[in-house]
């Protein structure tokens, strides 16, 4: 028989074979609009080399590059209890810290993220707007319609303590000199790795 994927969702759900589901790595029942910061990591569709190149330890954006560091820029004034300590654009991936101040949530108002179903200002829906304003404006400028820009999902990670958002601060700062070692580089060399 040949793998459920191949069918579409109607002739599957007829025949009654089930779809694989697409799985989260988010925290369950965890409220992502809550005050925090976050390390995330969103990835260029097929680790593709869209947004610059690295020379001589430093980034050197391409035009596409440009567009996503722009649009992450810009994200604060979308989202005013949104702050951005520190990002990086790298060839194939961005790596950022989003800091959630808050909008006066109680306790009673703590909606669980969940597929399909986005909650205003929190966090998944954030980089939602930012992956979708980056590959509206490529699509419009720069990249040919239809070409995926972005990887389907991103990795986060909930910082903890001070020590913590030193050490991914550093690492965001150190990412291009340490391009040979970045896990996103199909090309690097897999002696180091940042635990967090």
């Amino acid at each position: 028989m040949p793998c459920p994927t191949a069918y579409n969702t109607a002739t599957a759900m007829d025949q009654g074979i089930d779809l694989p589901h697409r799985c989260s790595i988010r925290i369950r029942g965890f409220d992502y609009r809550q005050r925090g910061a976050y390390f995330v990591t969103i990835v260029a569709h097929r680790k593709q080399f869209l947004f610059g190149e690295v020379n001589f330890g430093a980034m050197k954006l391409s035009l596409l590059g440009d567009v996503a560091n722009e649009c992450w820029m810009e994200i604060p004034h979308h989202f005013p209890n949104i702050e951005l300590p520190g990002h990086i654009v790298m060839p194939n991936h961005i790596h950022g810290i989003i800091v959630i101040r808050g909008a006066g949530i109680r306790e009673k108002e703590i909606l669980p993220e969940s597929f399909g179903k986005p909650v205003p200002e929190s966090l998944p829906t954030i980089l939602c707007s930012f992956k979708a304003a980056v590959t509206l404006r490529a699509r419009r400028n720069l990249h040919p319609p239809g070409l995926p820009v972005w990887q389907r999902g991103y990795y986060e990670h909930v910082i903890r303590n001070e020590d913590e958002f030193r050490e991914i601060v550093k690492y965001i700062r150190e990412n291009p000199r340490r391009w040979e070692f970045d896990s996103e580089n199909p090309f690097g060399v897999r002696s180091e790795e940042w635990n967090f």
